[in-house]
């Protein structure tokens, strides 16, 4: 529903829960984008991510410790306006870039456990020999077009993602010392 000023308003149900970080993280798993999520949007279709990349942690820290809603809390996390152009490409406009203009992106995927690397134009994960050697990669296994992986594989940038509009309409988070690592 949209207000008067044209702001998006939603009902959060969760509106008087709260969660520590780990528990809210814990709890919206399961809303990470998958490749089924991405490839099923069509061509210039927008939505706005959430990305729970490596640097996280480090910009949470940016908050005080209280109780936030979750566009407070992660107003100064990496966010990504998205239109989507074929496969798992599209064209991304950050939160940090204070401009209107979009550029090239391709998802992260996660190619096995909790490890993530960039599709590289041709929709494939191309590690240089370096990588291979330093993370003891398994190439045979894992360089390969994103078609061979299973629809419900994570993508992301450098982590996982939200659609914003699932973070948004999720608990509050508590925010203190004790309930982060």
């Amino acid at each position: 529903m949209k207000l008067r000023s044209g702001k998006q308003y939603y009902h959060n149900p969760y509106a008087n829960s709260s969660l520590s970080i780990e528990e809210w993280l814990a709890f919206m798993k399961s809303k990470c984008i998958t490749i089924d999520f991405i490839t099923n949007l069509n061509q210039n279709q927008k939505v706005k991510l959430l990305c729970i990349d490596r640097n996280f942690y480090d910009l949470i820290e940016n908050n005080q410790y209280g109780v936030y809603s979750p566009e407070e809390f992660f107003a100064h996390n990496y966010i990504i306006n998205y239109k989507h152009n074929h496969d798992l490409s599209g064209f991304a406009n950050w939160n940090f870039d204070n401009n209107d203009e979009y550029s090239p992106f391709n998802f992260h995927l996660n190619y096995v456990n909790d490890s993530w690397y960039p599709l590289n134009n041709e929709g494939k994960l191309e590690f240089n020999e370096i990588e291979v050697k330093i993370f003891n990669i398994d190439v045979q296994n894992i360089e390969k077009k994103w078609q061979e992986y299973s629809g419900n594989t994570l993508v992301g940038w450098r982590g996982e993602m939200l659609l914003w509009d699932d973070a948004i309409q999720s608990p509050k988070i508590n925010f203190n010392e004790g309930n982060y690592s």
